[in-house]
């Protein structure tokens, strides 16, 4: 194994291992350090060239890390700023469309999936140097459920955000 590290995003706590290749054999041998983190195993070409294609993840597993052994694969990640806004541009639109379908149905939304979506938002904002929303303006809209009126804030924070990557 080349590095293990763990990331935060949101509620949620991943341990991400990487290895030149993952084979079965491999992966039976693999025991997860981190207490309910969930498992990510990425090969070594597979994180070196990730970062094009999931920007918003790379940008939090590398503001939120901590090495457990190994390399640190992690410090050097470059994040390209257009891939990073088509990253938001695409979160952003699927949570929107979402949140539009669970407001017309009246169905609440999972708030742990969307804290996670968000704090990658945030993160993507504020490294594109975007001050008009903060991690502390979308965390208030959440308690342990989403209601009709927490999903009318909602939307009104994704429509914000929806026009600020359009604009860049």
């Amino acid at each position: 194994m080349i590095s293990r590290f763990t990331f935060k995003k949101g509620p949620r706590v991943f341990e991400v291992l990487v290895a030149k290749n993952w084979t079965s054999s491999k992966l039976k041998e693999v025991k997860i350090k981190t207490e309910n983190a969930f498992p990510i195993f990425l090969e070594e070409d597979d994180f070196k060239k990730g970062a094009d294609v999931f920007a918003l993840d790379f940008l939090v597993m590398r503001n939120e890390y901590k090495l457990l052994e190994g390399e640190d694969t992690v410090l050097n990640i470059e994040i390209n700023k257009e891939d990073l806004r088509r990253a938001l541009e695409t979160e952003v639109r699927r949570l929107l469309a979402s949140a539009r379908q669970a407001y017309f149905k009246k169905i609440s939304l999972d708030t742990e999936d969307i804290v996670v979506t968000l704090t990658g938002l945030v993160y993507g904002l504020e490294y594109l140097n975007i001050k008009e929303i903060d991690q502390q303006s979308v965390s208030s809209v959440f308690d342990n459920f989403l209601d009709e009126k927490k999903i009318e804030v909602l939307l009104e924070i994704l429509e914000k955000i929806e026009k600020i990557v359009d604009k860049k």
